[in-house]
């Protein structure tokens, strides 16, 4: 996206999308210490790359708060709007 276009992003979009991103950076720091690694065939992917699964049902913890962040019932996904 050019920098022109991304000071044409409505207000409110804006919000919701630092509201997403600074649940997620929270969301990760809880679900980090129990995120297990994914295997990987190249034995230095790990040195690069960081590449886990969270804990189980901490996606659904996510995703239920990004439906409602973003205006969505996080039970349905529909759009509240």
């Amino acid at each position: 996206m050019p920098d022109d276009e991304i000071h044409d992003i409505d207000p409110e979009v804006k919000q919701q999308l630092a509201e997403l991103a600074a649940m997620h950076d929270e969301w990760v720091l809880k679900h980090a210490a129990a995120a297990q690694p994914k295997p990987h065939a190249a034995d230095d992917y790990g040195v690069h790359h960081v590449d886990v699964d969270p804990p189980e049902g901490a996606d659904d913890e996510y995703f239920r708060r990004a439906r409602e962040i973003m205006g969505y019932d996080p039970d349905t996904g529909d759009y509240r709007g």
